[in-house]
């Protein structure tokens, strides 16, 4: 690959364009810095008219280390679609000649579906007949190669700098600032919390500690409704100590909640005052249980006194949150190819 020429602003403009265009994500200056690799800053703050050459590699590692930073792919590297699929297939002990067979397969009929969508003008490509024709050839096992293979070709359609993916092409960027400066939970993109926003935390889980309160709420009632639940989040301020009511899929709002949850973005562990008061509030309302959702922990004087006097209270801690972001994360898919 040859060496592209640009002068200060043209590379600051040209990466800040595509890594928008690419994450969903409208960044400032500080944030794009924030998250660049440290070998390339000083180029993102060069004059002007100050002349850069860097290398077609250079750029695409560059691009990808951003988007992997801003938890838009999972891997910094470079996906090569099936390269994966192929070395595993020939290192294995009992099904080589079967799997190396599927690939073969895969690559040709994706190939096939590439070629004719390219003929036909199409912006995207649903691969699901080729999914379902390799499980009929191959078994389960056709399946699961199948959309392995087609998670690389997403994951290496948002990395590369010669696509145009853009994963949030249908929705306004959004601005990563919001998520530590912004109250409102009205999202395009998501129930109570942006999806962009959610991805960004799986990578970043050490910003938990510095998002907004409300978007921490909406974090965690985005996580209820996603398995099932009905939500009812509180107004924010003024809740009466109660930041999200719960229902099981049949019940509906009207009836006792099944669980009560007060939500702590805090960094200190959580004081026994807390469990306390949310377990007034669970009797009060007849709920099945309290649940303190926190970036820390309970307090050991907190543990205590749920055991000592058996209340229903629970706590969901940082790990738990970590769990609950990877459950939540976007799979590397979607379209095959877009415009």
């Amino acid at each position: 690959m040859g060496g592209i020429w640009f002068d200060g602003a043209g590379f600051r403009g040209t990466v800040s364009e595509m890594i928008g265009k690419k994450s969903g994500f409208a960044l400032t200056l500080e944030e794009l810095l924030d998250h660049t690799p440290s070998e390339y800053r000083d180029s993102l703050n060069f004059e002007d008219s100050q002349s850069l050459r860097i290398r077609s590699e250079e750029f695409q590692e560059l691009i990808c280390e951003c988007l992997y930073s801003l938890g838009t792919v999972s891997t910094p590297y470079v996906v090569m679609p099936g390269m994966a699929l192929l070395i595993e297939a020939q290192r294995s002990q009992e099904n080589s000649e079967k799997l190396i067979a599927l690939h073969n397969f895969i690559l040709k009929e994706s190939s096939d579906l590439t070629r004719k969508a390219i003929q036909e003008n199409a912006s995207s490509i649903d691969p699901t007949l080729l999914v379902m024709e390799a499980m009929t050839k191959f078994g389960t096992l056709g399946h699961r190669w199948a959309m392995r293979y087609f998670l690389e070709v997403d994951t290496h359609q948002r990395q590369s700098i010669m696509s145009a993916f853009n994963e949030s092409h249908d929705l306004d960027p959004v601005s990563l600032t919001a998520l530590f400066k912004s109250e409102s939970l009205e999202t395009p993109n998501g129930q109570f919390i942006d999806q962009r926003f959610v991805d960004y935390l799986q990578a970043n889980p050490d910003k938990l500690f510095d998002m907004h309160w409300r978007k921490f709420e909406g974090l965690t009632a985005e996580y209820f409704d996603r398995q099932g639940y009905s939500v009812e989040i509180g107004p924010g301020r003024n809740d009466g100590g109660v930041d999200i009511r719960i229902w099981d899929p049949d019940e509906t709002p009207g009836n006792p909640p099944v669980i009560l949850v007060q939500c702590k973005r805090h960094k200190d562990t959580i004081q026994q005052g807390v469990v306390k008061a949310l377990w007034t509030d669970v009797l009060h309302e007849k709920a099945k249980t309290g649940l303190v959702v926190t970036t820390s922990r309970l307090a050991p004087s907190s543990d205590a006194v749920i055991k000592a006097r058996e209340y229903a209270v629970d706590a969901a801690d940082g790990n738990t949150l970590k769990a609950w972001l990877l459950a939540m994360r976007t799979p590397d898919s979607g379209v095959f190819m877009s415009e």
